[in-house]
């Protein structure tokens, strides 16, 4: 979602995964440690809805997601041979889709490289063995602190990975939850304390934040979306990217942007079938006083890496 500071990442959509692997490092295994499990499991889930939606129920609202970028002026570039859309923040980071940051050791020539091609030179990591350490700072609001940990309850059940607090005794790679006045996260296992800021303390904002942390990029940014959705304006938070797609296009996924006004009647993107503007999972969710979690594809695309 938004951010002044755009954090970028490269690529898994539920729809589309680029990945090194999941296999064990250096790391203590769970089974080496005593840790401790997010409190996830006092949470109320059963109102939550996982993928029930279809293009016919996104009909557009007037939410304004504030999806926009600020990050910077829209650069192209090839990561191997694949060509992206990215911008440049002020901390030196490559943005891509608005609030992914790209992953270390990746470098992006002007020129594409076929040699490069393949999932390795996108860097992108699961957590090892499933397990994702958390630490939340001082600053972090309890709303958004609860929203954090039942969304990471939302993907510990669907998907079968572990939420824990971080240790530093035990833990050397781990997200850092702040409150940044934005929505945003790193790729997959970046390494290292890596920051998710949370800002929206809607629940569902934060499954498609901690999405992100797992290693899913953005659905309305997939190589062949372009067969279901016209976008009409430069902006970097839709342009197209060069991914691995490895399920089809989810209108229901949570990683899906939706539609956003440019003034005039019309939208930044439409349906292809229909040239009619869309929401998403998110916003139509907090339209009608439910909560949408990852769909079926976004769990099957994770599925490569846990």
């Amino acid at each position: 979602m938004k951010s002044n500071k755009r954090f970028l990442a490269i690529m898994v959509a539920a729809t589309t995964i680029i990945s090194t692997s999941c296999t064990k490092n250096d790391e203590t295994t769970p089974e080496e440690m005593d840790e401790k499990t997010l409190e996830y499991a006092n949470f109320d889930y059963s109102s939550f809805n996982f993928g029930n939606l279809n293009s016919n129920d996104l009909a557009i609202s007037n939410a304004d997601t504030h999806l926009i970028s600020s990050a910077g002026e829209l650069k192209e570039g090839y990561i191997g041979s694949e060509k992206i859309h990215y911008q440049i923040n002020d901390q030196g980071d490559y943005v891509l889709g608005g609030d992914m940051l790209l992953p270390k050791g990746v470098v992006i020539t002007d020129e594409a490289v076929p040699t490069a091609k393949g999932a390795i030179p996108y860097g992108v990591r699961g957590w090892t063995n499933g397990v994702i350490p958390i630490q939340f700072t001082p600053g972090v609001p309890s709303q958004n602190r609860n929203s954090i940990i039942q969304a990471a309850g939302v993907w510990a059940n669907r998907l079968g990975v572990r939420f824990v607090y971080y240790n530093p005794s035990q833990h050397r790679n781990y997200i850092r939850v702040i409150a940044n006045g934005a929505d945003y996260s790193r790729l997959g296992m970046y390494g290292g304390a890596q920051d998710l800021s949370t800002n929206d303390p809607y629940v569902s904002v934060a499954i498609h934040e901690l999405g992100h942390a797992l290693g899913l990029a953005h659905e309305h940014q997939r190589s062949d979306r372009n067969n279901h959705i016209i976008a009409y304006v430069n902006n970097p938070n839709i342009s197209i990217q060069g991914t691995q797609n490895l399920t089809s296009f989810d209108w229901a996924s949570i990683m899906l942007y939706p539609s956003k006004s440019i003034g005039g009647g019309r939208y930044d993107m439409v349906r292809r079938s229909d040239n009619r503007p869309f929401t998403n999972a998110i916003e139509y969710g907090r339209r009608n006083g439910t909560s949408y979690g990852p769909s079926n594809s976004d769990i099957q695309a994770l599925r490569q890496f846990y």
